[in-house]
């Protein structure tokens, strides 16, 4: 889940048997070893946009995924080590750039260019650009939702799932103010509308608007076209997404999350106490180390 930019709103994201919570600056990962007991390892957030580009609409947002997407895939790689029983082996920083990089292409092979060539027949019959590209949107989005019920239906997902569902519910827990332990937390819902799902909702929405005129033939401008608009489709859903949390828990700020929970039902799964007692640890462990980066800045 993206968090929002400020020092006191809380981020994160689920990782293999465990959780990683996020504020601004740093991160706090938190994953049950084979033997069960918890492994925890602190992570800065990378920083590898100039400050000025932090501040630029649409501009801004590329460097924000981007960095979201490094800091995800530490997240992933220390959990992996951990259930190998290798925690202490150093993450490789270029591993984790090659692997984002990856995960990036199929996304973007999957996700963008695919629909493409699923709806190049329709060519033959329609001569509306627009409308061909509206079904390719359509396709687009039943990719996505067609690939997180397959991927759902792994166990290790369906355990990632959980997790999800424990992080959102801590979360809900320190955005009200509650004590953070088990009874407090388990009251809360799995859903929480500031889940990074929205991006992939907000992508695809978006990715049709910019996308409707472009034009489709040749096949290699066609598939250029859609390589070269994703840093502008992936900042306007960014902006779009960042809009509409400064509406919080209103009522026109519940409308708008509509959608994005919906989309959850697919991505969240209720925890059990054991995986919520890792959320837990991660946002304690986080806190503690914000607490005393504060103390550090003020001395």
């Amino acid at each position: 889940m993206a968090p929002k930019e400020s020092d006191k709103m809380y981020g994160g994201q689920a990782v293999l048997d465990g959780v990683m919570i996020r504020s601004r600056d740093s991160a706090a990962i938190c994953v049950r070893k084979p033997d069960g007991t918890l492994a925890n390892k602190y992570e800065s957030v990378p920083k590898i946009s100039m400050p000025i580009f932090r501040n630029i609409p649409f501009i801004r947002g590329m460097f924000v995924i981007l960095e979201s997407l490094i800091l995800g895939f530490r997240g992933l790689t220390y959990s992996s080590l951990v259930s190998s029983g290798a925690e202490d082996e150093k993450i490789d920083l270029i591993s984790v750039i090659v692997s984002v990089l990856l995960g990036v292409s199929f996304a973007v092979g999957i996700f963008f260019i695919l629909p493409m060539f699923v709806t190049s027949p329709l060519e033959k019959y329609l001569d509306s650009i627009v409308i061909i590209n509206l079904v390719e949107a359509l396709i687009r989005l039943l990719f996505v939702l067609g690939y997180i019920f397959l991927i759902s239906k792994f166990l290790k997902i369906g355990q990632l799932f959980m997790y999800h569902g424990a992080e959102h519910m801590v979360i809900h827990a320190e955005e009200n103010k509650n004590v953070l332990d088990l009874n407090s937390v388990k009251k809360y819902p799995i859903e929480h509308p500031r889940c990074g799902t929205a991006f992939i909702l907000y992508v695809g929405i978006v990715a049709f608007f910019v996308l409707a005129f472009t034009p489709r033939d040749p096949i290699w401008l066609g598939i250029a076209v859609r390589i070269v608009t994703i840093p502008i489709i992936a900042g306007l859903a960014y902006e779009i997404i960042r809009f509409s949390s400064t509406f919080g828990n209103t009522k026109l700020g519940n409308i708008l999350a509509i959608p994005t929970l919906a989309l959850q039902k697919l991505t969240t799964r209720t925890p059990d106490d054991s995986q919520i007692e890792v959320a837990l640890m991660a946002m304690h462990k986080l806190k503690e180390l914000d607490d005393e980066i504060l103390t550090d800045q003020n001395s």
